[in-house]
């Protein structure tokens, strides 16, 4: 086993990781193992690429604290000898959470967000006009979002551009 895709997701994640690697076997005892534990079939795909599904389970409380934690991936052909786990590591985010968001100042151009697990992958601010920007100065309890357009000026309809939502 040589590397995973994605090798980063949140607890939230729902779906297959990619094991890419060599001498993958396309039998029925092919599995994947998370975590030393929960082990599921694989798909193969060709030599060098198995999919395994993620289980849910093993997503949630991967660790301590509520910072990113590592989950190890392991592939068997024959279900008992596996291969992988030193190097096949599925870097888990927790799930964020929003306590309050509100502008950096008065007419400004961005919003501050405060929070928790802020720093997962692929997160972005989402505003009520419908638009939605790739955060900033991003760290696991704040980060700051440029303000849509829509929402920059002298005059801003608080209705419409007052709430940031991180998704």
């Amino acid at each position: 086993v040589t590397r995973l895709v994605p090798a980063a997701v949140s607890e939230g994640f729902r779906g297959r990781v990619l094991v890419e690697g060599s001498n993958f076997l396309n039998t029925t005892t092919l599995v994947c193992r998370f975590r030393g534990a929960a082990v599921v079939p694989g798909r193969f795909e060709e030599q060098s690429r198995v999919w395994c599904d993620v289980p849910e389970r093993e997503l949630r409380g991967t660790g301590s604290g509520g910072g990113q934690r590592r989950m190890s991936v392991e592939v068997s052909n024959n279900g008992v000898d596996f291969e992988g786990g030193g190097h096949a590591v599925l870097e888990v985010s927790p799930l964020p959470e929003v306590v309050g968001a509100g502008p950096l100042e008065r007419n400004g151009t961005d919003v501050l967000v405060v929070g928790s697990g802020l720093n997962s992958m692929g997160l972005r601010c989402r505003f009520s006009t419908g638009d939605s920007t790739v955060p900033a100065n991003q760290n696991d309890t704040v980060l700051s979002c440029a303000l849509p357009s829509a929402c920059v000026g002298a005059v801003v309809d608080e209705a419409r551009c007052g709430r940031a939502l991180a998704v």
